[in-house]
């Protein structure tokens, strides 16, 4: 990067969007720039995560936290595949692997 703050990494931090007021000229303070559309989506998915976790603890099965929460959000296949994730890693370890094996016996040929 140049002296003159040019370049790729320049350019990064000036299109990053702080969640706070940022200083204006001479210390004022200005309006926070509107979030990214993936940063709109970290609110809800961090709300289903404990709302997950809260499930767990309770002792809800997988399937469960699957059938009513998961499956019904409007997410995407990926942001629902890390939930699932989460919700599996909340497990015990020997549920865990009753599970993977459970998922690997009944996956189809390929």
């Amino acid at each position: 990067m140049s002296r003159t703050g040019h370049g790729k990494a320049a350019m990064s931090r000036k299109h990053a969007a702080p969640a706070y007021p940022r200083a204006g000229p001479r210390g004022t303070l200005s309006e926070p720039r509107p979030h990214s559309p993936k940063e709109s989506q970290v609110a809800p998915i961090v709300g289903l995560q404990q709302e997950i976790a809260a499930m767990m603890q309770r002792g809800a099965s997988l399937e469960r936290v699957q059938s009513d929460v998961i499956d019904p959000c409007e997410l995407s296949s990926e942001q629902k595949a890390a939930l699932w994730l989460f919700a599996w890693s909340l497990m015990e370890g020997k549920e865990q692997r009753r599970q993977a094996t459970h998922y690997l016996l009944n996956v189809g040929p390929g």
